[in-house]
């Protein structure tokens, strides 16, 4: 339904007593004993579909890597654990490039 008053309130309540009508009327018809009316149903573009199938993979993959904290985390405990602080500060610079390039 496109409204293209200047009173979107009017044509939402002349819809809303439209759809309540149509209820009414379909739940007498159908106590009548005849047959209710279609219902409405969403298609899905195959578009639609992939970027759905796609979110719901993304949600199967877990947010933490455990295999890696478990092994940083027995690491600290035991005292073997060494930052490069040059791995770190490379890391840092290529950033800020990658930040600062066009």
């Amino acid at each position: 339904m496109k409204i293209t008053d200047s009173t979107p309130y009017v044509n939402l309540d002349a819809y809303t007593q439209m759809t309540r009508d149509r209820v009414s009327l379909n739940r007498e018809e159908t106590s009548a004993g005849a047959t209710p009316c279609a219902a409405d149903k969403v298609v899905l573009s195959p578009r639609a579909r992939q970027i759905q199938e796609a979110t719901s993979q993304l949600q199967a993959i877990p947010d933490v890597a455990e295999e890696k904290v478990a092994r940083i985390r027995s690491e600290v405990e035991g005292g073997t654990y060494r930052v490069d602080g040059g791995k770190i500060a490379e890391k840092m610079l290529q950033e800020m490039a990658n930040y600062l390039a066009p």
